[in-house]
């Protein structure tokens, strides 16, 4: 519904929870840790910067573009991530990953 049924801002917000959010559990767990860390953390946000530029090319703004918000866009759904409450970070991250690739 957020998305507006575009795939090229669907797919890279449900690829960044899929994959982000998993390695930056898996990291915690490799660090037996049951909180959250700061490297599950910088995780996060490495694997959104990459699925972000990647896309980048098909997303709605020129590749150039991609550079400065893609970084933009990671650093706030890691912030959020980190927030969230654990389990609700599945429904924000998606949804407000949607919301600011339609509007940046």
């Amino acid at each position: 519904i957020v998305s507006v049924s575009n795939p090229r801002v669907f797919i890279p917000a449900i690829l960044i929870i899929t994959f982000a959010d998993s390695l930056a559990g898996l990291v915690g767990t490799l660090l037996k840790s049951k909180i959250r860390t700061w490297a599950g953390s910088i995780t996060f946000f490495l694997v959104a910067l990459g699925i972000l530029i990647g896309y980048g090319d098909s997303l709605t703004y020129p590749w150039q573009g991609m550079y400065f918000f893609a970084p933009a866009i990671a650093l706030g759904l890691t912030v959020l991530e980190r927030k969230t409450p654990l389990g609700f970070d599945n429904l924000t991250v998606p949804v407000i990953a949607a919301l600011f690739l339609l509007n940046f």
